[in-house]
């Protein structure tokens, strides 16, 4: 029997996110989260994104492209500890950091595979994530989604961090 993606599971990955990004020190300009969609179609991802935002603001996107498995790991670990509680780029061991951040982001997959609907027998196992990315309307950051879709809904993750050299608001 095909299960449904776990509200608190979701809950619980939003928590582990905003904590990953409150590492960046400046957590005004940071945000990182995760929320459920309905899907109506993969087609339409970023039509429902869209219309999730509509009634608080809007969003414009930028780009929307599938992302293949083996590259989200490394796409996400963009957003991880890019600036340690606001120390200059040199104070950590860099090595040590990527090494985080490629853990911090094996977990997210990690996460989201086990809030994937599965049966009994066989669990769901994702291909792709589609992208998107774009800015959210009287916002000085640059927004970014991965989206996950599966039966009935769209598990999303949102990446937010500051725009460079553009005025978006």
């Amino acid at each position: 029997m095909i299960k449904v993606i776990s509200e608190i599971g979701v809950a619980r990955l939003d928590g582990f996110l905003m904590g990953v990004m409150a590492l960046n020190g400046r957590i005004n300009d940071y945000y990182a989260g995760a929320f459920i969609l309905e899907n109506t179609t993969e087609q339409n991802v970023d039509i429902n994104l869209i219309q999730y935002f509509q009634s608080r603001c809007q969003l414009n996107v930028d780009m929307k492209y599938d992302v293949k498995y083996s590259q989200i790991e490394q796409e996400i670990q963009v957003f991880i500890a890019e600036n340690i509680l606001n120390y200059p780029i040199g104070h950590f061991d860099c090595k040590a950091v990527d090494d985080k951040k490629k853990y911090i982001s094996f977990k997210i997959l990690d996460m989201i595979e086990f809030l994937m609907p599965n049966s009994e027998y066989t669990s769901y196992r994702f291909e792709k994530a589609i992208k998107i990315e774009g800015l959210i309307e009287h916002s000085t950051s640059k927004d970014t989604f991965f989206c996950f879709p599966c039966a009935q809904h769209v598990l999303v993750l949102q990446f937010s961090v500051p725009c460079t050299g553009t005025d978006n608001g």
